[in-house]
This record gives structure tokens, sequence and C-alpha cells, in this order.
């Protein structure tokens, strides 16, 4: 084994692209094994290592999953409303990968499970998969049953349904890592309590729970630091049939906190082409830039004539696939000291904080796209039979009110 990890490694890490290696240890041959151009960058190697060195027999699944995961571009959930998968964040992973041996991790919101499929290849005992989107547990459970490996197959549970309503399918107080990754963002403010009280159900007493968010970067909005609501429009090109690219995100302060961030509208603004209906290669639609904040106009005119003549050309080779339309939706979005504040207020203390940039390597807060953060419940410091007994002297004096309300709250933080 010793011999195959070392061959790995020094692979792994040559600049040069491989197609196969025969995985083998002192006394036997085992099974071929697969690797791209890419294992050779660092992140992506380390990774890779820790397969290796726990789970070699399932070094090719971690390959697989990698070649679609690693530095890749987002990828739109499928056939639903519910945003894009991003890549992984190899810094964050390699990190939990080292400390899952014989835990239990359960991922939320997960997609595809591919970040939880590294943590089992890594040595959980137990990994729990949850998404809403049955074509992306489908994709899920394709990935494991390419490793044909029934030891593999049994250590994960996938769950498809509602994060919110996930306690009853998994053990109360059993899940050592908790990963729930670019959701909490995703669900309306008044939910955000109801996912708490799913976290602390659901964890150990030292379990951690491994979040990121969308990071509110001084570039995208400068104002008043506690605003985390936005009304946000997003400039999006439609090229033939891919995935639509992003021009421009503007954001403004929401006046309500209670929006649904999946709720999308769509105004078209322009289409480019040739021809009669396309004077000087460009349709404006009637009334469109009336329907979109004022300060985005000169954005989308700016775009307008700077590509019109490319954007026209190109759309000879496909008419009508080029187009601009502006994205709307509620959004939210924190700074680092906002999204400590939300966790304390639910009884987390953050633990660890990076920045993620687009590829999903850590990165500095310029940079940074989303915050992850790993948080561990507050550590108990009051008896939760002091507040009790405080809320019944409160209620037998006839002074319910603000006290019981506080008490209340406290045993909630702490419970």
């Amino acid at each position: 084994m010793k011999n195959f990890i070392k061959a790995l490694s020094v692979l792994l890490f040559m600049g040069t692209p491989f197609v196969a290696c025969a995985a083998q240890d002192d006394n036997k041959q085992g099974e071929e094994v697969y690797a791209g151009p890419a294992a050779a960058h660092p992140a992506r190697a380390n990774l890779l290592r820790i397969v290796g060195e726990r789970a070699p027999k399932e070094i090719n699944l971690a390959l697989k999953v990698l070649e679609a995961s690693y530095e890749a571009e987002p990828r739109g959930i499928s056939g639903s409303q519910y945003g894009l998968s991003f890549p992984i964040t190899p810094e964050i992973l390699a990190q939990l990968m080292e400390q899952c041996q014989g835990k239990v991790v359960a991922g939320l919101g997960a997609a595809d499970g591919i970040n939880e499929i590294l943590l089992g290849l890594a040595g959980a005992k137990r990994v729990y998969v949850n998404d809403i989107v049955e074509a992306e547990i489908n994709r899920f459970m394709g990935y494991l049953n390419s490793a044909q490996l029934q030891e593999t197959l049994d250590k994960f549970v996938p769950i498809q349904g509602d994060a919110l309503k996930i306690g009853s399918y998994i053990p109360s107080g059993t899940v050592d890592i908790l990963y729930a990754r670019n959701l909490l963002h995703l669900l309306p403010v008044n939910k955000h309590e109801r996912f708490f009280e799913i976290a602390k159900q659901l964890l150990t007493p030292d379990g951690l729970l491994v979040l990121s968010v969308h990071h509110r970067a001084s570039g995208l909005f400068s104002g008043d630091p506690d605003i985390f609501c936005f009304n946000k429009e997003t400039v999006v090109l439609d090229v033939f049939n891919s995935a639509p690219q992003t021009l421009n995100t503007h954001l403004c302060p929401s006046p309500q906190q209670n929006g649904d961030p999946l709720a999308y509208t769509s105004t078209d603004i322009a289409e480019f082409g040739s021809g009669d209906g396309y004077p000087n290669g460009c349709k404006l639609y009637k009334g469109a830039l009336n329907a979109v904040n004022k300060e985005l106009v000169p954005v989308l005119l700016r775009y307008i004539k700077d590509n019109r003549a490319t954007w026209s050309a190109l759309s000879q080779l496909q008419p009508g696939s080029f187009k601009i339309r502006v994205v709307k939706n509620f959004h939210i979005a924190y700074t680092a000291d906002r999204i400590t504040a939300l966790l304390e207020d639910y009884g987390f203390e953050p633990v660890e904080m990076s920045f993620i940039n687009s590829k999903g390597h850590t990165s500095t807060p310029e940079e940074g796209l989303f915050i992850n953060i790993i948080a561990k419940r507050r550590a108990l410091r009051v008896a939760p039979d002091v507040f009790r007994r405080i809320a019944d002297r409160r209620i037998d004096q006839g002074k319910p009110g603000i006290i019981k309300q506080c008490c209340e709250r406290l045993l909630y933080l702490f419970s």
C-alpha cells in the first residue's frame, strides 16, 4: 500500500498529464486508476491524497467527481428554479475530509452530492445527502453506481425533499458535520429560525455547522453594512443553447425582508440579428428600459452599442440566439459581521470564516463571492432551569410580558 500511495503522489504532482496507473501494494496488483491533466493542481491533488490514503480502491470515483466539479463553471440545477451549483471549495473540503473519519455527515441542499461523496471517501461512516430536486439525487446516485463497490454504496443515504423537513429522516443528535452550502441565502428570512432549529436538532453537542452564503462585497453595494436584503437585477446574455452569461449585477436595498429569493422575473431588453426586423443589427423591445432600474439603463445601452455588430453577426449562425434580458429577484447577501450576528442570534458561534472566489478557492474579501463559515453551538453558560425559574416567578408575580419573552428566547438560544 505504501508503494501505491507514493507512486500516486508522484504522478499527481507532476506537471504532465497521465492516463492510467496501476494501483498496487506490496503483495498484489490492484485496479487501474484514471486521472486527467488537472490532477496536477496542488489543491486538487491534496483531496486525492486524502482519498488515496483512506480508500485507495475509490480513487477512480474521486477523480470522476473532481473532473465534474473542480474549478468548474457554475452548473444550472437540473430543470428547476433553484439557481446554480458552484465548484467545490477544495481548501475547505480538504480540512473537513481530514476531520470526518468515523463521523456522520449530512449535506442539506447538496445538489448532486459531490462534496459529500468526497467526505464519504475520506472515511465518514455515514453520509446523508439531501436535495429537493429529484434529478440531482439521481445524478448523485449515478456517481455512486459507477463505483460498483457495495461497501461504498452502503454508507450513503439519499434523501430527496425539502431540507427544512429532513429532521424525520435523520436521528436527532447524531450528525458530526452538517454541510449546508449555498442554502441559507435561498431561504426567506422568516424560515431562518426553522433552519437553525433543524441544525440544533441534528448536530451532536460538539458537531460542526458548515455553511456558505452570498458575500455582500463592497464593490457590489457599499451602503449601510447592516443591510442584507436587496432587490437584485442581473443583466444576462443568452447565447445559443449554452448557459446564460452574467454581464452586470445591480443591487438596491429592499423595503421588505420576507421576499422569496427563488421567485424570478425576466424582462427581455434587446435581441440581435440581421434583416428588416433588426435596425443596425439590434431590435430593442418596446418599453423594456422602463421596466428596469434607471441606474441600469446606461449600462444596458452601452452593452448594446459596444457589441451589436459582433452579436448580430454571430446570431446569423442561429437566428434569435443572442438576447439581452434582465432577471429580477429578491437577494440576500451578508457582510462578515452580519452573518456572525445572525449565527449568534440563533445560538451558534463561528470558529472559522473564509471567503470563496468564483473558482471555489479561498480568497481575499475583495474577491470573495461567498463567505464560508464553520460554527459550533454556543457553549451553555447558564443552566436552562435558571431561565425557567425566572420566567415562572415573573408569571406568578403577574409580569409575564417582555421578561418572559426574553427568558424564552434565552432558553431557545442555549437549548
